[in-house]
Parts: C-alpha cells; sequence; structure tokens
C-alpha cells in the first residue's frame, strides 16, 4: 500500500508519486482513473478528495478495458455528479 516504508527506496518514490497524483487531482478538481489499489488508501486517508475510478477488470489489453468501460460511462459520469469519493468498476453489486 502507499505508505513510507522505513527502509526508504523505491516504495517511497511509488509514494511519492501517489500523493503528488492525489495532489494535482485535487487541485484540477479531476477524478483519478487506476488500477492500482494503493489509490483506495489516498480516497479513504482523505488524501486524493476528489474521488477514484478504481478499474478492477486485472490484466487485459486496452480494447478489452474499453469495451468494459464504455457500456457504462453514463453511469460513472451520474455516480461522479453525485459526488461518489470511490467509484469501482465494474461495479459491486
Amino acid at each position: 500500500h502507499i505508505g513510507l516504508s522505513p527502509s526508504g527506496g523505491r516504495d517511497d518514490a511509488v509514494a511519492r508519486m501517489g500523493h503528488e497524483i492525489a495532489e494535482l487531482a485535487n487541485d484540477l478538481g479531476a477524478y483519478v482513473i487506476s488500477k492500482d489499489e494503493d489509490f483506495t488508501v489516498l480516497v479513504l486517508r482523505k488524501i486524493l478528495r476528489t474521488g477514484l475510478i478504481w478499474v478492477r477488470f486485472g490484466n487485459t489489453d486496452q480494447s478489452r478495458l474499453w469495451a468494459g468501460i464504455e457500456p457504462i460511462l453514463g453511469e460513472i459520469a451520474e455516480r461522479m455528479r453525485n459526488g461518489a469519493k470511490q467509484i469501482d468498476v465494474p461495479f459491486e453489486p
């Protein structure tokens, strides 16, 4: 998960990058779209305040990814308009 490791190094660099992405998204009023579970931690910690679209398709190619997202873009947009802080795609029942 995103956090600073006691040993420093790569984990700290990844954590800083996640925080920088969150800060930029907050400044822009934008959602982050990611397959990385670490961003869910930033939402829970209220570091990423705008929101996250968490794409949970596993390893897939771009055409399959868009085939899974395109039919639900309207619902994703509606959830964003309603202020959802985390939108899991595909949707959780």
